[in-house]
C-alpha cells in the first residue's frame, strides 16, 4: 500500500511536467485559437 504523501509527491511532480509542457506550447495555441484583434489575422 502506498502511502498518501507518496502519491502527492507523485501527483505534484506530473502536475508540474504537464504544467510545464503546457506553458512550452502554449503560445502557439494561444496566437491560432484567441488572436489579438489588434494584430492582422496572420495566423488565420
Amino acid at each position: 500500500a502506498c502511502e498518501p504523501e507518496v502519491l502527492l509527491r507523485r501527483l505534484r511532480r506530473e502536475a508540474a511536467r504537464l504544467t510545464a509542457a503546457n506553458e512550452a506550447s502554449a503560445p502557439r495555441y494561444d496566437r491560432v485559437l484567441h488572436p489579438d484583434p489588434v494584430a492582422p489575422a496572420r495566423t488565420l
